[in-house]
């Protein structure tokens, strides 16, 4: 898959970085990694990328590449700065236990809400590179055994004519079944293959954009198959 030249890194890492790297590395440091994130972008999804741009950018800070930052506080603003962390410190000597519980309860409490974040941001970073994911819609069904209805993430196959038929508004339907094992032979050996059965349409739903070969074509013919770089390794 071939990264879209409209994504890059997020900004606010960019700021970040340009903030604390000394000039002298900047330019290099940016080049180097703007390289991983566009190598990352075509195996992985855009979020995932970022945060791997983002962890690899905080493991660059080391003393040597920061530059310092010069902090202008007034006299009067470190003396009540100073005054605030004695009075702290004297009240979590007095408290231990009790400061010692908030402070447990803080950590865990935060620990939390970042796992939550990240969870959230992981499950809404799926499938959002479609360019038509606004408008394409699973369809499921439901059977009714022993008098209990089951809800099923699948449906016949049949369904895609009735729709097709009856159905207004629906522009392309796109069929997808699993099941499908394969063995390929090449002059370095035989590899074994797993993967799904498609209608032509899959590729003019879906936004999967192909290192090679052209979309529209790629799986008009019978017996034709898209592989993915995974698979032949």
């Amino acid at each position: 898959m071939e990264p879209s030249k409209d994504i890059g890194p997020p900004k606010y890492i960019l700021s970040f970085l340009r903030f604390f790297v000394k000039q002298d590395y900047l330019e290099e440091i940016e080049g180097d990694m703007e390289e991983l994130f566009q190598e990352n972008i075509k195996t992985c999804s855009k979020a995932k990328a970022r945060r791997h741009y983002f962890w690899e950018t905080l493991k660059l800070l080391r003393p040597i590449i920061v530059k310092r930052i010069k902090m202008n506080l007034l006299p009067n603003h470190y003396g009540i700065f100073k005054n605030h962390v004695k009075v702290s410190l004297r009240g979590l000597r007095k408290n231990t236990v009790f400061s010692g519980i908030n402070i447990l309860g803080l950590t865990i409490s935060m620990a939390v809400g970042i796992l939550m974040i990240l969870l959230l941001s992981e499950i809404n970073s799926f499938d959002n590179f479609h360019d038509k994911k606004d408008n394409i819609y699973h369809v499921t069904s439901s059977r009714t055994m022993s008098g209990r209805e089951r809800k099923l993430a699948t449906a016949s196959i049949f369904i895609a004519n009735e729709l097709d038929e009856k159905a207004s508004g629906v522009e392309e339907i796109a069929i997808v079944r699993d099941g499908l094992t394969a063995n390929i032979k090449t002059d370095e050996g035989g590899i074994d293959l797993k993967g799904f059965y498609s209608s032509p349409s899959f590729l003019d739903v879906f936004s999967f954009r192909l290192k090679e070969g052209n979309p529209r074509t790629a799986l008009t013919d019978p017996n034709s198959i898209v592989l993915t770089e995974s698979a032949l390794r």
